[in-house]
């Protein structure tokens, strides 16, 4: 494997590995409450109770709905299972059990009209042993398909089953079509497939390389559409009232630019270069909501890479003279601004590009990957021409 494939590999996990971090004592768990009308129809219940009552042990937890009728708990103990029973003024209650926390489960609990009886711990036990006991199949709804699918996606992702991932993502989506986190980690997963696969293609026989590059170059097309259709979703959003529901919104928009750069850098640096202006462009949006100094850093570095290998040679040359000016010593800057400048072909620039060159291989660790190819653009810069 080159250390370009492992830099594409190492890429492409990135996200994941952020968006999909979880605590080993605690997990979130969340939902809606809707009550049905007598048309059939269902509107959000704001200001539910909902308990959540654990079942291996004794615990119980309570919250209220928003005015869009969604709760969260935020911190359940991850190894519990609960019964979760909603309440509301005017309605019948109603439970859902063996729900579990941190499982990216979304909960959906339907109301009736009813007495607004709230159930105790027993009752609402009682209900869920009930409703188990009768064995009646139930449909799952789309929330449930929702949340399952993704669930059962995010876990394929865990072990590199792209194929499998992107099956229940789909699943997930033909559920909810403008979920903007399905989309965002089907875009990952799409992505990832394409690295793989081009990977496979650089080792294997030349009969073979034509399909996998094709299949590379599809998926990362694809992941490039998934993730400009989250960032589009979220755009047209209105902006949540509540903190909590602001919070979640910008964490989701957050990652979909992410997504989007990190696709857009695939598809510019391996199969479109004429949409290196549409990937700066990307990048910019990602960079922007980047609050991490180091993430924010290697953004840039990838943005002047992508750029420096669609051959959009001036765009890079301004891409890093602006990191050094932030950074005068980033190795990777100055190893990319001379390359740039050498790939320009103008012979009126190649005394900088040796200079920014020449420093590099004075300061950079003699296991530095960029370490052979700035010096074989030395070499040439230094011969008699």
């Amino acid at each position: 494997m080159t250390p370009k494939s492992l830099h594409l590999i190492k890429a492409a996990f990135l996200l994941m590995l952020v968006s999909m971090a979880v605590s080993a004592q605690v997990g979130q768990l969340q939902g809606r409450v809707l009550l049905k009308q007598k048309d059939g129809t269902t509107v959000p219940v704001a200001g539910a109770t909902v308990d959540a009552f654990r079942l291996d042990t004794a615990g119980s937890y309570e919250t209220k709905t928003n005015r869009e009728g969604e709760f969260v708990y935020g911190g359940l103990p991850y190894v519990g299972t609960y019964v979760v029973a909603a309440s509301s003024p005017n309605a019948k209650p109603s439970v859902i059990g063996d729900v579990k926390a941190g499982r990216e489960l979304v909960v959906e609990i339907l109301l009736e009209p009813g007495d607004g009886q709230r159930l105790t711990v027993v009752e609402a036990l009682a209900a869920a042993n009930t409703a188990k006991v009768a064995g009646v199949p139930r449909t799952e709804t789309a929330n449930e398909i929702l949340g399952r699918a993704f669930r059962e996606g995010n876990e394929a992702i865990r072990n590199q089953n792209y194929d499998e991932a992107i099956k229940l993502y789909d699943e997930a989506l033909a559920a909810a079509p403008n979920e903007p986190n399905v989309l965002g980690n089907k875009s990952f997963a799409l992505r990832s497939r394409g690295v793989l696969t081009l990977n496979l293609a650089n080792s294997g026989t030349s009969a073979q390389q034509s399909v996998q590059i094709d299949s590379a170059h599809r998926d990362f097309r694809d992941a490039v559409a998934t993730a400009s259709l989250a960032v589009e979703i979220i755009g047209n959003q209105p902006l949540r009232a509540d903190e909590n529901d602001r919070r979640r919104q910008q964490q989701t928009a957050y990652f979909a630019f992410k997504a989007r750069a990190e696709a857009m850098r695939l598809l510019v640096s391996h199969v479109d270069p004429s949409q290196a202006t549409a990937g700066l462009a990307a990048f910019q949006a990602y960079i922007n909501v980047e609050e991490d100094a180091d993430k924010r850093s290697k953004a840039e570095l990838d943005t002047a890479q992508m750029l420096l290998e669609s051959k959009s040679t001036n765009l890079a040359i301004d891409q890093y003279r602006q990191i050094l000016i932030r950074e005068p010593d980033s190795m990777e800057a100055l190893a990319g601004l001379g390359l740039a400048l050498y790939q320009s072909r103008d012979k009126t620039r190649f005394t900088e590009a040796a200079g920014y060159l020449q420093r590099f291989m004075e300061q950079a660790p003699k296991t530095h990957l960029m370490r052979p190819s700035v010096a074989e653009v030395l070499r040439k810069l230094n011969s008699p021409r």
